[in-house]
């Protein structure tokens, strides 16, 4: 059974806290650890989920948290990584489009970007999603709440 992660008190924050809820909704594709890379067949080991999604679909804040980089992570696709203080960081991967920039505060659900990445071999588009615990990677099942792309954070 994975740890719940709350999401903690954060210096761009206005008294607001919660859990991370999933950033999207998609089929989930590939899941964090030991897998066959879909492309070269190797085992390897993966750091995160991906999820198939519909072309264009939306990426949203999992909590309240700080832009801390973006860039490209791939030919074409870019990144966006959010801080969302105590050591704990989301890595959000594959992306076509970033709607903000290092620094911004973001709270749940605020659309981050969309998916830019086509899947190699299942047709739609990828997102990768890897939750980072000072540093290292973690396991991101049971830490996630379901997405709910139209609730609103708590008042």
């Amino acid at each position: 059974m994975s740890p719940s992660f709350a999401v903690p008190r954060h210096p761009c924050a206005s008294g607001e806290h919660g859990r991370l809820v999933d950033p999207t909704f998609g089929e989930t594709a590939s899941r964090f650890g030991f897998r066959r890379n879909p492309v070269t067949g190797t085992a390897t080991w993966h750091t995160g989920i991906d999820y198939l999604v519909e072309p264009g679909a939306l990426l949203h804040a999992a909590g309240l948290g700080r832009i801390s980089k973006v860039g490209g992570d791939a030919p074409g696709a870019l990144f966006i990584a959010v801080n969302y203080g105590r050591g704990i960081e989301i890595v959000y991967a594959h992306l076509g489009r970033i709607d903000h920039v290092v620094g911004r505060c973001v709270r749940r659900g605020d659309v981050l970007g969309e998916a830019g990445r086509q899947h190699p071999l299942r047709g739609g588009q990828i997102l990768h999603i890897e939750i980072r615990r000072n540093g290292v990677p973690v396991d991101p099942s049971g830490i996630l709440q379901p997405f709910q792309p139209h609730a609103k954070p708590p008042t």
